[in-house]
């Protein structure tokens, strides 16, 4: 994926030990997506994913101390290569609250043999005179989210490490 990246874009490169189907569904099936977004120490309460072009899409979750609240519109879905939607913090924690800085999201999967490429843009958002690096800290723990093991003879699905303080995510075979 070519893009200008400056300080105020987001771009995380990751490769997992997962087909690019399995860790494209971690993105778009709702379960999955909810066990392994956000950073540590947030659990989700909700999460409300319409995976197709003009979907919307929302998340809550909940901190030790508040709540945090973002939602967005997809943009382009094409299984299991790319995925593009919208992004915007609420400023109240809450999806009834009033949405904030938008930013454009574009995750593209690539395969690599048995495993898989993920590249992640974000950016950029128009609130932050400090750049990307002021407005997201402790996102690119997200993108740490999904890491799998190597796959094993006869195993139906593979355990994917959340990091400290998170729940094991199975990434299921369709």
């Amino acid at each position: 994926m070519d893009a200008a990246v400056d300080d105020r874009t987001l771009r995380l490169v990751r490769v997992f030990d997962a087909p690019r189907e399995r860790v494209y569904a971690a993105w778009t099936d709702p379960e999955q997506f909810a066990q392994w977004f956000g950073p540590q120490g947030v659990s989700t309460v909700y999460c409300d994913l319409d995976v197709r072009a003009g979907g919307a899409w929302r998340l809550l979750g909940q901190g030790a101390e508040r709540r945090y609240a973002v939602s967005g519109k997809y943009l382009e879905v094409t299984p299991p290569e790319r995925l593009r939607f919208t992004w915007a913090w609420h400023e109240q924690g809450d999806h009834a609250s009033r949405r904030e800085h938008e930013t454009i999201v574009t995750v593209e999967f690539k395969a690599i043999g048995y495993r898989t490429e993920m590249t992640m843009i974000q950016g950029p958002p128009h609130r932050f005179p400090g750049g990307m690096a002021e407005g997201t800290q402790g996102v690119p723990r997200q993108g740490e989210g999904i890491h799998t093991r190597p796959r094993r003879a006869g195993a139906t699905a593979a355990r994917v490490a959340l990091g400290e303080g998170r729940k094991a995510l199975h990434l299921r075979r369709s």
